[in-house]
């Protein structure tokens, strides 16, 4: 978790992420192997079929990346 901190370039390509801190201005740029963009919002499951199934995860709390931790250990 880094806070006061944002994105603000993704290179799929080159698998990285430019991040800037926002009390310093400055940039630092991350290699990565899976990326997870979480935007602070409040998550929503669209009204589509399957939203709803146990294989289907939200994040806004770290119960919820521990519930996705259990998933994804099986």
């Amino acid at each position: 978790v880094r806070e006061r901190t944002e994105a603000v370039a993704v290179d799929p390509a080159a698998r990285t992420v430019t991040l800037r801190d926002l009390a310093t201005g400055t940039d630092e740029v991350l290699a990565w192997d899976r990326l997870i963009l979480a935007q602070g919002a409040t998550p929503i499951r669209p009204p589509i079929p399957g939203a709803w199934a146990p294989n289907v995860f939200t994040l806004r709390d770290i119960a919820d990346a521990d519930g996705l931790r259990t998933a994804a250990v099986g």
